[in-house]
Parts: C-alpha cells; structure tokens; sequence
C-alpha cells in the first residue's frame, strides 16, 4: 500500500499543470493571432494600386515567408507544451495512486479522454490542423499574388 500524498506536493504539481495548459492556451492564441495579422497585411497587399506588381509579389512572399516560420514556431511550442503537459499529468497520476479513488481527478480525466480505449480528446491535434491550413493559406495567397504581379507587368 503507498503512503499518504503530501496535499501541498500534489496542489503544486496541479498548478503546474494547469498553468502549462494555461500557457499552452495562450500560444496557441498568439499563433492564430500572428497568422490572422499577416494574411490580412498579404490580402491588403495583394490588392494594393500604389505598389507595384513586383514589389506586391516580393512583400507578400516575405511576408509567406514570415507566416510559414510563425506556423512552425506555433507547432513545435504545442509540441512542446504536449510533452510538458504529458509529464506532469503522468506526476499527477502517481501522487494520486495513494488518493481515495473519488479524489483521484487527473487519473480520472486520464482514463475518460486520453487511455487507450477512450473517447480520445485531441485538441493539440486539431490546432496542428489549423496550422497546416494557415500555412497553405499563407502560400496561395501569396502564389495569387505573384499571379496578379505577373499579369499586371505583361498588361
């Protein structure tokens, strides 16, 4: 049988976890922020008069440029807030093995959405999706672009 869980060993590994998660969050809101900022600043370029046809081209593709690091920069923070997340979670699991079942609320959550077997919850998984679709985004607007630049210099 194990001993007793220290309740403030088990309320700071909580909070480490649901801070992470906390963080996690906001990343992912600053990744879809940047994102949404640069395909608006390629869309107003794109449709710029004042610029020119090569210089609408070659701004849009920095700013592709500049989205498609952002896109990489926000998967590998998810990827790295997913393993922290996973950790920890796995700390939780442990302390709790000596808690009533009843208390044992990570272990539960665990069991209902990520085990084998389970309803499986992938929202880090949907957020890379998203970000596959903003890096495409970022790419065709910027090949509508260049395809824009390319007819308006031969018109």
């Amino acid at each position: 049988m194990s001993e007793a869980v220290d309740p403030a060993t088990y309320a700071r590994a909580w909070e480490r976890a649901t801070a992470l998660l906390k963080r996690r969050q906001a990343a992912s809101s600053l990744g879809l922020g940047v994102n949404t900022a640069l395909l608006a600043a390629i869309s107003f370029i794109a449709r710029s008069d004042t610029l020119t046809p090569v210089f609408r081209g070659l701004a849009a593709a920095l700013l592709m440029i500049a989205g498609i690091a952002a896109c990489d920069l926000w998967r590998r923070s998810l990827l790295d807030y997913q393993r922290l997340m996973a950790w920890w979670y796995d700390r939780l699991r442990v302390l709790e093995e000596a808690m009533p079942r009843a208390d044992r609320l990570a272990s539960a959550e665990y069991e209902a959405l990520y085990a084998p077997g389970s309803a499986k919850v992938g929202l880090t998984r949907h957020e890379l999706r998203l970000i596959v679709v903003l890096s495409s985004l970022h790419v065709a607007f910027t090949a509508l672009t260049f395809g824009a630049a390319a007819l308006g210099e031969g018109g």
